[in-house]
């Protein structure tokens, strides 16, 4: 979606060292078009997020009250909504500033690459991050995943074992 003002301008090619989609804007109303765009649907992403969670809360408020023995479920979904949160606010924290430095780049003086490069390496740890908060904070998956753990460790050893 964000790239959509790039392929109806025709701005969508290669940069002069052949890198796809990395073509230098040369006007700004193309360039506005693209941030906007991009700040549309990051905004628009956490806002559907948002309501998500927002009737998720709702959702367990109205069943941890009932005493029917669902307190495990409420413990499942509570995590959830915990990982959710963190997943929903690290690319803000992250992922901000390496949006703002990169949207104002035609305004600022050329930056040199190393520090570029060095700021856009907390673009991925959101990414990267995800499946390792999900395996911590549920103690569903923590559980499954220790078990496969020692499972696979205990397997090695014996396998090791043998072939001695």
């Amino acid at each position: 979606m964000s790239n959509l003002p790039l392929m109806l301008n025709d701005a969508f090619g290669e940069d002069p060292s052949g890198f796809c989609g990395a073509k230098k804007f040369t006007s700004i109303p193309l360039l506005l078009g693209y941030e906007f765009t991009v700040v549309f649907a990051y905004f628009g992403s956490l806002a559907v997020t948002g309501i998500y969670y927002y009737r998720l809360a709702k959702w367990l408020k109205r069943h941890q009250t009932i005493p029917s023995g669902n307190r495990h479920e409420v413990d499942y979904t509570r995590a959830i909504m915990r990982v959710m949160k963190i997943v929903t606010l690290m690319p803000a924290f992250l992922d901000g500033p390496v949006m703002i430095l990169t949207a104002t780049q035609m305004l600022l003086p050329e930056m040199p690459m190393w520090i570029n490069r060095a700021l856009c390496l907390s673009y991925f740890l959101s990414s990267a991050a995800n499946p390792w908060l999900t395996i911590a904070l549920v103690k569903q998956f923590r559980v499954s995943f220790l078990r496969l753990w020692f499972n696979a460790k205990k397997n090695m050893i014996r396998n090791v074992d043998t072939v001695n």
